[in-house]
């Protein structure tokens, strides 16, 4: 990782010179080879004891500062200590939590609402956890982390390591919804008030090595599990009661009900790439060695669904305890019941086989110094200035550079410390003479779905409603047990699996030739389809591409437009402060759609999205219908939850919110009809309490507007214009006089006509002279009647060009 250019300037503080590496302006808040000053200042004097009392009395107490980040200043910010050991002993030297919206609710730090601040106590290098961290995150949804100088009132308090908060912020940028449950398996009490302390077991380790922590069986009461784990958010009914019958399977299913259950219970393959990655990387902070110091976020369920609970994800959250020197070996606790996750995960064979892939390919992608090295000096080189002017350090400079290569004994802060260089030749050696790695897997090449490959290197979308034929080349030096390509539509899905052939009858070439074939079944327009592809000798097992999920192969599903829609988005708000209020009384964003034909619509089963991966993010329960001309809002607020059978009273409620700073909206069709593309708009920005709407009301062009109408017209040509087909003088009734006006406006230049649409008899978006024979035909010759609206007044059910200016004889309708 190549750190763009940079230049180190020395800010002068209390005496003091810190140097600070120039932020690039395009960088991120996590980009670790950015190190970036965060500046905080209080009023009080004595804030370091008034933080210290806060922390230690209150759960979520805070102390309100000010904090400056790259010249701009978030005020009334919220700062406490953080941590559990890593307080021991610090002095100054904290770890901070810091709530950038304490007092502001929409404040956020570069879309950021939390920052962490570790100290690195036990860590000389300061390189672990952001190493640990960084690395996780290749392979499955991890907090990451990079560097920062913290300075409070001036004066400077040194290099923190900045790691990602488990948050709704960390949720988005790895699941397509966010309204899960959170749970965190701590190790310790933290800096907060002590409560009863769980019992301690007789094994090493104390309580930590117990397992209570660790989803074993508590019994069936939830307060058992309520001792041991935290629930940060409980936005889906039952929480602890989903997490029970979590365990319950985990630990008493018999072995073919848990192998058929587990996928629908558990992200396995996220759950294996941790287990792998705190074991390579010794870990001594998380679940193989504690059984604790992990989060939970279970994936709320489907829209429309109360059951069944999603799956759990399990992530790391505490890696700043790894690159220890262990004697672990590849199948470390697969017979430990203190571990269920690794111990019934490990007996299934292909699960197994599936765990040594990804210690293997964490092996040769990583954790070897001549890649991992590399990365190691760029960020020891970008923090070795602020760490030798860091006057609060935990440990020397010397042990700062010496512990890089080699061990070090970092005293009452650590004791003995292996060296990065040292721990990383050493570990890899060992775990390379593991009789797990000896066989030798099978190579997968050349994975390709029948699609064409755009510029980008992406894949051309597949067209709605057909399968995608997937080839893969596999070659072994034993013979092949099985090639399966893995497939989903959906994150929030299990992948589902199709067995691949090399019989010359899939799309496979020869048979024999070592191209296997098969194909995905047809998803869902606007699907971002991801595969990969699993081959299995009896010994090994190898995957393509590698890294599985996170580096899966995607092509998307295609969407088509309906080209005409009766139903159209009309105007929308994205920050909602003042405007409108929800029958909940609060106020949130919102969209509004406007029924522009002349018949009644029901909505039941069409959707509304922000995605353009998933356009059928939100579907209209049944019930909902629209009256010719009427509005209906639709509060976007992710509070599915607020609705009830009594939608009058409740209003819609969808599970998205709109981004102020630009959003896309979908109005997508029933599943029925093809999921084809009704309408969509998007906006680039929007201020508070202003609106996107459509001008003309129904039919113009969005534009914004600080003037919003929610469930009314947004001005301009009425919403609906009322009209009679055929009937074109606008006289109220069909005769000879309407051919002949659309004839002498056609060829000899008559006067325009009062209302283009009616004139267009046979509804072809155009008027031409079949319009005059159709009312001819019709008058004179017993013919089909004019298009609706005929005879009665009515709004025109499809869209085209043609205008309505003035319908005297509708206008009471209208």
């Amino acid at each position: 990782m190549k750190p763009p250019s940079r230049h180190v300037v020395l800010i002068c503080s209390a005496g003091l010179l810190i140097p600070v590496i120039a932020r690039a302006q395009d960088a991120d808040l996590y980009d670790p080879s950015v190190l970036r000053t965060l500046e905080l200042e209080f009023e009080v004097p004595n804030f370091f004891a008034r933080i210290d009392q806060i922390s230690t009395s209150t759960e979520d107490g805070y102390l309100a500062g000010d904090l400056t980040v790259d010249g701009v200043t978030y005020p009334g910010v919220g700062v406490r200590f953080r941590g559990n050991t890593s307080q021991r002993n610090a002095g100054e030297k904290r770890s901070f939590k810091i709530s950038i919206n304490h007092t502001d609710p929409d404040q956020r730090l570069d879309g950021f609402r939390t920052l962490k601040l570790n100290n690195a106590a036990g860590d000389p290098t300061f390189l672990r956890e952001v190493l640990y961290s960084r690395i996780c995150s290749e392979y499955g949804p991890s907090p990451t982390a990079n560097h920062v100088v913290l300075t409070i009132n001036g004066e400077n308090w040194g290099v923190y390591i900045n790691v990602q908060q488990f948050n709704k912020d960390f949720l988005r940028q790895w699941f397509d919804r966010t309204s899960g449950n959170r749970f965190k398996a701590p190790s310790g009490g933290g800096t907060g008030p002590r409560g009863p302390r769980p019992p301690r077991c007789n094994l090493p380790g104390g309580n930590f090595a117990c397992g209570y922590r660790a989803l074993m069986w508590l019994g069936e009461r939830p307060p058992e599990y309520q001792r041991y784990y935290e629930l940060n958010s409980d936005e889906q009914p039952d929480p602890w009661g989903d997490l029970v019958r979590f365990c319950d399977v985990f630990n008493h299913a018999t072995d073919d009900v848990f192998e058929q259950r587990v996928a629908t219970i558990l992200d396995v393959d996220g759950a294996l790439w941790m287990i792998a990655l705190e074991n390579v990387f010794g870990d001594h902070d998380g679940y193989l060695f504690k059984g604790a110091d992990y989060t939970i976020y279970q994936e709320p369920p489907l829209p429309g669904q109360e059951s069944p609970p999603g799956r759990l994800h399990v992530i790391q959250h505490d890696a700043n305890e790894c690159f220890q020197a262990t004697p672990w070996r590849i199948l470390q606790s697969s017979g430990d019941d203190q571990r269920p996750l690794v111990r019934r995960l490990l007996a299934v064979p292909r699960l197994r086989a599936r765990y040594v892939a990804h210690v293997r390919t964490i092996l040769d992608e990583w954790f070897r110094w001549d890649v991992l090295g590399p990365f190691a000096t760029e960020l020891r080189d970008l923090i070795t200035d602020a760490v030798d002017a860091d006057p609060r350090k935990l440990h020397s400079s010397q042990l700062f550079r010496d512990n890089f290569e080699r061990s070090v004994n970092a005293g009452g802060r650590g004791g003995r410390l292996i060296g990065l260089r040292e721990f990383v030749d050493s570990r890899r050696e060992f775990l390379l003479r593991q009789p797990e790695l000896d066989p030798v897997p099978p190579t997968v090449d050349a994975v390709e779905p029948a699609l064409a490959v755009e510029e980008d290197g992406g894949f051309a979308d597949a067209p709605p409603g057909v399968e995608v034929g997937v080839t893969a080349r596999v070659s072994s030096t034993e013979p092949i047990v099985e090639v399966i390509l893995h497939h989903r539509g959906r994150t929030t899905d299990p992948f589902d699996r199709v067995q691949l052939h090399d019989d010359g009858a899939h799309d496979d070439g020869d048979a024999g030739d070592g191209v296997h074939g098969g194909a995905i079944p047809p998803y869902v327009p606007g699907s971002r389809v991801q595969l990969y592809v699993e081959a299995r000798t009896a010994a090994a097992t190898a995957f393509a591409p590698p890294r599985t999920t996170t580096d899966a192969l995607v092509y998307r599903v295609g969407i088509v437009d309906a080209g005409s829609t009766p139903v159209v988005l009309n105007e929308l708000m994205a920050s909602n402060d003042a405007t409108i209020a929800d029958p909940q009384g609060e106020f949130d964003d919102w969209v509004e759609l406007l029924n522009v034909s002349s018949a009644v619509v029901d909505l039941a089963g069409m959707y509304l999205s922000d995605k353009e991966n998933n356009p059928l993010k939100w579907r209209f329960p049944p019930g909902v219908t629209l009256a010719p001309g009427e509005y209906l809002i639709v509060w976007l607020d992710e509070d599915g939850q607020d609705q009830t059978e009594d939608i009058a009273a409740s209003g819609l409620h969808a599970n998205f919110k709109l981004a102020s700073a630009g959003e896309r909206v979908w109005l997508v069709d029933t599943d029925a009809r093809g999921n084809a593309r009704l309408d969509a708009t998007s906006f680039a920005g929007l201020a508070t309490d202003a609106a996107w709407a459509r001008s003309p009301d129904g039919s113009g062009e969005f534009q914004p507007t600080p003037t919003p109408t929610p469930g009314s017209g947004n001005g301009g040509e009425p919403a609906v214009t009322m009209f009679s087909r055929g009937d074109s003088d606008a006289s109220g009734s069909l005769d000879l006089t309407d051919p002949v006006v659309t004839l002498g406006f056609l060829f000899l230049g008559g006067d325009p006509m009062p209302c283009a649409r009616a004139a267009d008899a046979d509804d072809s978006g155009m008027i031409d002279i079949t319009d005059a024979l159709v009312v001819l035909n019709y008058l004179f010759r017993g013919g089909p009647a004019p298009v609706a609206p005929f005879a009665t007044c009515g709004a025109d059910a499809t869209a085209d060009e043609l205008g309505c200016d003035s319908f005297p004889a509708c206008a009471a309708a209208g």
